[in-house]
């Protein structure tokens, strides 16, 4: 029986009921003196006072999966990852006018310890932006992780891959930056040749707290699945050397935001290629955080709810042409049973592979111990980095064009305007 099995807070709480009521029952015919009435007196007190202690953490340790099963609690996992075979076989967004300001406020990008320190060509470089959604007129805060060869002089022309990391709920930029380290771990996987130059940004799916609005365009409310996709494409590569095609864009979450990653990519294949879902689920559902996201009960609420359940599009529709890693537990995570149904489910060309960890329950001492493996994983299924894409030139005359390549080639090569140099956007 796990340590979150409900049938345990059965029990601790039938067994506090059982001490409180003997003690109640009992303490008239144990107010006598002498030693051994006093020690019965105690004994009663410590164990009515034991059990409601156990029930407590019983409760809090479910409601935080802590520690979901004994051998996470006595000695945690012993760290075994395994990585299985994927299933299945081995264009480019329009902007929108959307824009990334620079120069949102840093306060809490300063306050994070263990940021690297050094030259932008040696180290890469933080920044706190904000990123405006024209269409869906949503703003977010977003951490960027720009790599060393993204300032290096032989990489100015050169453009880069994109990994965004969604947050759970309520999770925030702050606590994956400050307690998973994922840009910090990045950084270093790439230092180590363990990840090609990858541009890492963090950012929320959680647009309106408190509201959880599960990523989707809300019947009514937040677009939010639009401010995920094509708005937030759009705003990075307006400010920064990134490739714009979708295998070079991949998503990573965890919990919530591990389910927003799988749905995002599977529901825009031409916009990201890959995706790693840690401890997410595979649909979408309303509680007291999300409140209605899909409109009143007929047949358009059904449809959009299918739509975003990944089990039923697996069943129901094409299979989308991406990559998709997702983890779970073979002890303690709760969605053991929805991943083996969605690997059984995945076909060419979608592949999906699984990453199984021995135990541990959906908390961030699991996620840390699968976070390297996953970036590792997920690196090598992006597009490396490449030459600068050209705009495409307007039509003209044979004299026209002849003309304008030997102007280009009097002129000397255009230098790269860093992007701290670039003009901020109001917002």
């Amino acid at each position: 029986m796990d340590l979150t099995s409900s049938r345990l807070e059965y029990a601790a709480g039938l067994l506090t009921l059982v001490c409180v009521c003997a003690t109640v029952w009992l303490w008239p015919r144990l107010a006598r003196r002498g030693v051994h009435w006093i020690a019965a007196r105690l004994g009663m007190i410590l164990a009515s006072q034991l059990s409601v202690v156990l029930l407590v953490a019983l409760m809090l340790n479910s409601y935080g999966d802590f520690y979901p099963t004994w051998h996470d609690l006595v000695g945690g996992s012993d760290g075994t990852v395994t990585i299985g075979r994927a299933s299945g076989e081995e264009q480019a967004a329009s902007l929108h006018g959307s824009k990334l300001v620079l120069a949102a406020d840093s306060a809490a990008l300063r306050r994070q310890p263990g940021l690297p320190q050094g030259p932008a060509d040696q180290v890469g470089r933080y920044d706190a932006v904000t990123v405006v959604g024209t269409r869906s007129g949503i703003s977010q805060q977003a951490y960027v992780y720009l790599p060393p060869q993204y300032f290096q002089a032989r990489f100015q022309h050169t453009a880069f891959p994109v990994l965004t990391s969604y947050v759970g709920y309520p999770g925030s930029i702050q606590g994956v930056l400050a307690v998973l380290k994922l840009q910090q771990g990045a950084a270093k996987q790439m230092a180590a040749g363990r990840m090609q130059a990858t541009v890492v940004v963090l950012i929320s799916q959680t647009v309106a707290p408190p509201r959880d609005t599960d990523c989707v365009d809300v019947v009514g409310g937040p677009k939010v699945e639009t401010y995920l996709s094509g708005d937030y494409r759009a705003a990075l590569r307006s400010a920064y050397r990134v490739r714009p095609e979708p295998g070079a864009w991949g998503l990573i979450g965890f919990s919530e935001g591990g389910t927003c990653a799988l749905e995002t990519t599977m529901r825009h294949p031409d916009m990201f290629g890959a995706a790693v879902s840690l401890g997410g689920e595979y649909s979408d559902y309303e509680t007291g955080q999300t409140g209605t996201l899909f409109g009143p009960a007929g047949p358009a609420r059904t449809s959009l709810l299918n739509s975003y359940n990944l089990l039923w599009r697996l069943r129901n529709l094409a299979a989308p042409n991406v990559k998709v890693l997702v983890a779970t537990t073979a002890h303690g995570e709760r969605d053991y049973p929805a991943t083996e149904e969605f690997l059984r489910l995945v076909r060419p060309p979608m592949q999906a592979t699984p990453m199984v960890l021995s135990s541990g329950g959906h908390n961030f001492t699991t996620w840390q111990l699968e976070l390297g493996p996953a970036l590792t994983w997920i690196s090598r299924q992006l597009l490396p980095p490449g030459p600068v894409a050209e705009p495409p030139a307007p039509r003209a005359s044979a004299t026209a064009t002849a003309s304008a390549a030997a102007s280009r080639q009097a002129r000397p090569a255009p230098q790269h305007r860093p992007v701290a140099e670039q003009p901020a956007v109001p917002g």
